[in-house]
């Protein structure tokens, strides 16, 4: 069987989904398949990259008027050259629509979560914005994924949305749950190779002294819950730090800092490699991930990989997927979130945290995520 695995306009800039598409075409590869990675052209994208305004449309043309046809030759060209063994995964949800285009009975998707599509719905309380423009292409997503032959959801709380949102549909009904695995290698590492690969970046010396969180900066993360409970753990004694990666700081980010009194100790990294990520796991004093809704939710996961301790909401998939390697709470519990802190302090109750989590990491593996996709590929 060839598969053609679709992945993501270039200029969007979604790390972690082109990071899936090529995980998803090795580890088809190993399954007996012949796998590549077909993306949309950057053709008018190159005029004006940007993902607002002028060069946002530009890069909808590219995506939307240029890659169909050229996804269609493809596809029926391979069909032709492989006696139609052909299948094609759409690994992102976000390009649901591109299903219109191919045979029902050749296409996989994949849904990472729902919550765009309940914001372009009209839902409240997803954490995400829809413009005009954005509410209908939402609708064109969803219109796709009932287009695709089998909808893979990442999450039990995804795929209730998904089948919720469907009205009833006999193919939302028989989407199918596979969770994901790590886009890459996660792992404790020694003191030395901490320093190694972040005495740059960091403005202090030394592992387990501060709290780590990576993640954008949408209301929905609930970052301010952070500076919180570090501001708790300040007037406790704790001389530590707190270190964000992803998102910069953001207006209200900044009052609650400076409200708190803690910006003498808030690092902001911004955009970090993959090296560094696993080194800001591993050298952690603890992860925390107090968002409110997540339609999967990798970096809990990578912390345990790490050898971190993790302190993470319970809400939507979280429980889901933390399983027994996180210390579950309300997302508005400052005093748990303290609290859960404060038992790290114990290094017998920080050890066993540890060990948690690296048993919840193996579950999410690549052998049993592939095991579960090549029943999907064999059904096309």
């Amino acid at each position: 069987m060839h598969l053609l695995v679709i992945g993501n306009y270039r200029l969007d800039r979604q790390k972690s989904m082109d990071a899936y598409a090529v995980m998803m075409m090795e580890q088809a590869g190993r399954l007996g398949c012949r796998a590549e990675v077909l993306c949309p052209p950057v053709v008018l994208g190159r005029v004006r990259p940007a993902k607002v305004g002028f060069g946002k449309w530009l890069g909808y043309i590219d995506k939307y008027v240029f890659f169909p046809p050229l996804l269609v030759l493809r596809f029926w060209g391979r069909r032709l050259r492989e006696q139609g063994r052909v299948g094609v995964h759409i690994v992102d949800h976000s390009n649901a629509m591109y299903s219109q285009w191919l045979p029902r009975s050749a296409t996989v998707t994949t849904c990472h979560d729902m919550l765009a599509i309940r914001a372009g719905l009209g839902e409240a309380g997803t954490g995400c914005e829809a413009s005009g423009f954005g509410r209908l292409l939402q609708r064109w997503i969803l219109w796709g994924l009932h287009r695709s032959g089998r909808v893979v959801c990442v999450s039990k709380a995804t795929r209730n949305d998904y089948i919720r949102l469907a009205q009833g549909r006999r193919r939302a009904a028989e989407s199918v749950l596979i969770h994901s695995a790590l886009n890459g290698q996660f792992e404790a590492i020694s003191d030395e190779t901490f320093e190694r690969v972040l005495s740059r970046r960091l403005p202090f010396k030394g592992i387990r002294n501060y709290l780590f969180h990576v993640g954008s900066a949408l209301p929905r993360k609930n970052r301010g819950l952070l500076v919180e409970v570090f501001a708790r753990r300040r007037e406790a004694g704790w001389d530590g730090w707190l270190v964000f990666a992803g998102a910069g700081e953001s207006a209200d980010l900044r009052t609650k800092i400076d409200t708190l009194g803690v910006r003498d100790r808030v690092c902001f990294l911004g955009e970090v490699s993959h090296e560094e990520l696993n080194a800001l796991y591993a050298g952690a004093f603890a992860f925390l991930f107090p968002s409110y809704t997540e339609g999967f939710g990798w970096p809990p996961v990578e912390a345990n990989a790490a050898g971190c301790p993790v302190l993470a909401s319970n809400t939507t998939s979280l429980p889901e997927v933390c399983g027994e390697g996180a210390q579950l709470l309300h997302p508005d519990d400052i005093e748990g979130f303290a609290a859960g802190l404060a038992a790290l302090d114990d290094p017998t109750v920080r050890a066993e945290w540890i060990q948690r989590g690296f048993r919840n990491a193996d579950r999410f593996s690549r052998e049993a995520m592939m095991e579960a996709y090549k029943e999907v590929y064999e059904s096309l």
